[in-house]
């Protein structure tokens, strides 16, 4: 069964949200009284960052890449975001040191919290991908 672009949204939509909770339980549990809960948030928040973004990438880039122009050099800008937060959790998970971990964490969340936001402006806009495109 293919997605529709709205069904595309709405998935991508509730899997924010999701992002937002797991960052959420981790800045909770960054105040250093339960490091080894802390250290485990981090890696979930990773772990499904991963599938979120194979989502998003799987389900948006066809609509996006079928777009035109504008599309097309979101999809391309999407890749390139992903990459870079892939990157930026693995440093971040390359400590084991609670404290470390802690003090990274608020320049991620506010990085995470800007890329959601403005792939929810961008990449979700009903204009951009249309409303009754077809994935898969």
């Amino acid at each position: 069964m293919g997605w529709t672009a709205a069904e595309a949204r709405e998935k991508i939509g509730e899997e924010h949200a999701r992002v937002r909770m797991l960052l959420a339980e981790a800045e909770r549990l960054s105040d250093g009284r339960t490091p080894r809960a802390f250290v485990e948030a981090i890696v979930s928040l990773r772990r499904f960052l991963a599938l979120h973004n194979f989502n998003e990438e799987a389900l948006l880039l066809p609509l996006l890449e079928n777009g035109g122009p504008r599309s097309s050099k979101l999809a391309q800008r999407m890749i390139e975001e992903h990459k870079a937060e892939h990157i930026a959790l693995r440093n971040l998970l390359s400590s084991n040191d609670p404290d470390e971990l802690a003090g990274a964490l608020p320049d991620l969340a506010t990085k995470l919290r800007h890329h959601l936001a403005e792939e929810e402006r961008t990449f979700l806009d009903t204009r951009l991908l249309g409303a009754k495109a077809e994935v898969g």
